[in-house]
């Protein structure tokens, strides 16, 4: 789940990390205000949307005066941004943040994320900040310094000393570091995040700013935090993810036109292979997870079909816990509830999957079984091919 910048600069507050004096608006009045707040000193803008990449492409600005406030807010106020992250859609600015501008010696980088093959909370951290540390990786992997952070001992001083002698901070530099290192790791623990970022964490003489701020949470911990919850913005998000987030589905969209329902995981990622391996493009990623009813079956398969561009959809179960006959009625009874007009191609395997293929092919859904995962996968795209021609 992601949250806001200005969400994000709240949470940080909260765990005593300073960040620039500002506020959010909603309107350009607002705006003004917020401005003459800042006892109308030289003001950074920025748009509110979940995206990375905002100032590449508008989405932040200065302001030197209360005109520049008013025209930049009327710019930005409703309009779509663009960036890499956001694809051509773009995604609506409905907020800016007002800020005061840092003096900036140095732009830092600095993360903590979950680094999986460990399974840990890794550091990471650049001298180089302000750019995306992608491209930091690629041409100057030397400048980016990555620290393993145990989770049962949690963050010690000597690894931050050392990530502060990595960028090269002063001493007194380095306890503002420090500080914010043990705090930003309590609130990673405390919130469940999965990955906090301060790129750039501005070198302003003995201080340390956070200037830029993005927090992303682990949705298998929310159900601890509903105050995390709470900052969802839906507005932000793909309407049928923000969806599936409601129905207890894990579902990302993607921009191909063959939908995938899929229990597990791992077989959901083997089945967007199987469909690009044969020359096809999945329209999502979807895991209905264990257990699957039948309302669970038509919540997913009422979210894929409001993808526009879904032409057919693969249904590829493996029964284990779960027997492939009470996947089947799930299927059946949301089949009745949904209106399917694309064509269905059903594969089932393991526990019950004989009696689950014959409860299918007696119900009057107009399905086509497959055999295996690349069966179906094949004969999708032939399908799709026919309807074409």
């Amino acid at each position: 789940m992601n949250i806001h910048e200005y969400q994000a600069r709240n949470l940080l507050s909260e765990y005593d990390i300073s960040v620039p004096k500002g506020e959010v608006a909603e309107d350009i009045d607002q705006a003004i205000c917020i401005y003459r707040k800042l006892n109308n000193k030289r003001a950074v803008i920025k748009a509110q949307v979940h995206s990375g990449g905002r100032g590449k492409a508008g989405g932040v600005r200065i302001a030197e005066n209360e005109d520049d406030v008013s025209r930049i807010c009327s710019e930005m106020f409703g309009r779509r941004l663009i960036t890499k992250q956001t694809g051509k859609e773009g995604k609506v600015i409905e907020k800016v943040l007002l800020c005061e501008a840092s003096s900036i010696d140095k732009e830092l980088y600095f993360a903590l994320t979950v680094d999986r093959s460990s399974e840990s909370v890794t550091m990471i951290v650049s001298p180089m900040g302000g750019v995306d540390i992608e491209e930091v990786s690629a041409t100057a992997p030397n400048e980016i310094g990555k620290i393993i952070i145990s989770t049962e001992a949690g963050m010690k001083d000597y690894q931050a000393y050392s990530a502060a002698s990595f960028l090269g901070l002063n001493s007194k530099q380095t306890k503002v570091f420090c500080r914010i290192c043990r705090n930003t790791y309590r609130l990673f623990i405390e919130k469940d995040c999965s990955l906090i970022e301060m790129n750039p964490l501005a070198v302003s003489g003995d201080e340390l700013i956070p200037v830029d701020i993005k927090i992303n949470f682990d949705d298998n911990g929310l159900f601890r935090h509903p105050e995390i919850v709470e900052l969802k913005d839906e507005h932000q998000e793909n309407e049928r993810e923000a969806e599936a987030f409601r129905s207890n589905v894990t579902y990302v969209a993607l921009d191909g036109n063959i939908g995938c329902l899929v229990n597990g995981a791992g077989l959901a990622m083997a089945t967007m292979d199987a469909i690009a391996l044969h020359g096809g493009k999945p329209a999502n990623f979807l895991d209905i997870g264990g257990g699957a009813s039948a309302k669970r079956v038509e919540d997913a398969l009422r979210i894929i079909l409001m993808d526009r561009n879904v032409k057919g959809i693969i249904i590829n179960i493996f029964g284990g816990i779960t027997s492939c006959v009470s996947i089947a009625e799930g299927i059946v009874e949301a089949v009745k509830a949904v209106d399917i007009s694309v064509p269905l191609v059903v594969r089932l395997e393991g526990n019950g999957a004989k009696e689950g293929k014959e409860l299918l092919e007696r119900s009057p859904i107009r399905m086509t079984m497959a055999r295996s995962m690349d069966c179906a996968a094949i004969k999708m795209i032939e399908m799709l091919k026919e309807m074409e021609q």
